[in-house]
């Protein structure tokens, strides 16, 4: 029997549960009913990352501003920010409120 146990990933990073998946093959079962398979198990592994702060510091800024340094920020690939509830005045600023605001970050 063959098994590597890999119990938590690497340091500053998490495993995407939603990019998981189990591929069972070769399955066989012998005379007493016991179960022979091969296993293989694809995850992916994400930077860890506190959106929380990140909104804080980006709260009431410039949307260009802000892309400029979601752009340096480490392990992102893109973003999306999604503005709830703004005031049409506000312009191209992001909402002061950090709750007005839903970051979605894509990482390497």
């Amino acid at each position: 029997m063959s098994i590597q146990n890999i119990s938590s990933p690497p340091e500053g990073y998490t495993t995407d549960e939603k990019r998981t998946s189990v591929h069972i093959s070769e399955s066989k079962s012998d005379k007493t009913g016991d179960i022979k398979a091969s296993a293989s198990i694809t995850t992916y592994l994400t930077p860890n990352m506190d959106k929380n702060i990140i909104v804080n510091q980006i709260a009431g800024k410039k949307y260009s501003l802000v892309s400029s340094y979601l752009k340096t920020v480490e392990n992102v690939a893109g973003f999306k920010i999604t503005k709830n509830k703004v005031l049409p005045f506000i312009g191209n600023n992001l909402p002061a409120n950090r709750q007005n605001i839903t970051l979605n970050v894509l990482t390497y």
